[in-house]
């Protein structure tokens, strides 16, 4: 693994309209620039919606004050705060993409669109415009979207590159069938391969069985496939960060997520018997030919 995927969570560095955050614990770039000198490529994923089971999916609760306002949509008091803050963020991710000597190697748009209701392509062209404006026409974007038509329907672009996530309950001949159709070319790219699961409150915590997810693994690397682990190693999400899902589940603090390293950076039967798998089958070489980590 020489790879790590991360998001940005807007409403970490912006709790207020105008108030940003970007030092001490809120230093993304030092994080990217402390992957780099481990020898790290880094996937950014700025959202601006980014799920991740992280409160309001990263949107800040500042956004509601207006009550008509549409979330990832195109309307216009949403494109307007959106359109602030990816002009703070993104000039600051630039220095750092790989063709400009950074670890950065390609940059996700929004995430799983598809999935929402309002299948806004004006909202997803504004996005790339903006993406592409801050970062040049040089940089790779892609999509993720569950390894559905539907979803890929109204989550891909033309310019971005469309890309699945799923996990060991899946078929993953259909599922790369699926990305096949919209994508004839390129690598396939399961870029959220769940490792485990969520936990919510009043629920007992959740697993995946090992076996079940190594076999999985090997069949997606034996394809040649770039695979990004969702997630590696577990977290905490602090100071009520932690989300919650429809109808109202809320996710506790512990982000532990049953992953091969767990919430306290201890090494499970999960690591070593993945390591192994890993060990089992050669990486394809090429742009995006790297297994990924998520943090």
């Amino acid at each position: 693994m020489d790879l790590l995927c991360g998001y940005v969570p807007w409403n970490f560095h912006e709790p207020q309209p105008g108030q940003y955050r970007f030092s001490e614990d809120h230093d993304v770039e030092y994080f990217i620039r402390l992957a780099h000198e481990l020898g790290l490529l880094v996937i950014l994923r700025p959202g601006p919606y980014i799920c991740a089971e992280w409160d309001m999916g990263g949107l800040p609760a500042w956004l509601l004050e207006k009550e008509s306002i549409v979330l990832r949509s195109s309307d216009p008091d949403y494109l307007a705060a959106v359109d602030k803050w990816l002009g703070v963020l993104l000039p600051k991710m630039r220095p750092l993409l790989y063709q400009n000597g950074g670890p950065i190697i390609t940059v996700q748009v929004e995430n799983e669109y598809g999935s929402y209701f309002a299948c806004d392509f004006n909202y997803m062209r504004f996005l790339q415009k903006r993406f592409r404006h801050h970062l040049g026409d040089n940089v790779f974007l892609f999509t993720t979207d569950g390894a559905q038509k539907s979803f890929l329907k109204c989550g891909t672009l033309q310019g971005l590159y469309a890309t699945v996530d799923f996990g060991t309950g899946s078929n993953v001949t259909a599922d790369f069938q699926t990305q096949r159709k919209v994508e004839p070319n390129g690598p396939l790219v399961n870029s959220e391969f769940y490792t485990g699961w969520l936990d919510h409150w009043g629920q007992p915590h959740s697993t995946v069985k090992t076996e079940v997810l190594a076999s999985s693994l090997y069949e997606i690397l034996a394809r040649g496939a770039s695979v990004n682990l969702y997630m590696f190693i577990g977290g905490t999400n602090f100071a009520y960060w932690n989300g919650a899902n429809t109808p109202y589940a809320p996710q506790p603090t512990s982000y532990d997520y049953d992953a091969p390293l767990s919430e306290a950076g201890d090494l499970t039967e999960k690591y070593f018997v993945l390591r192994k798998v890993i060990q089992m089958v050669s990486a394809p070489l090429g742009a995006l030919g790297h297994d990924c980590i998520a943090i």
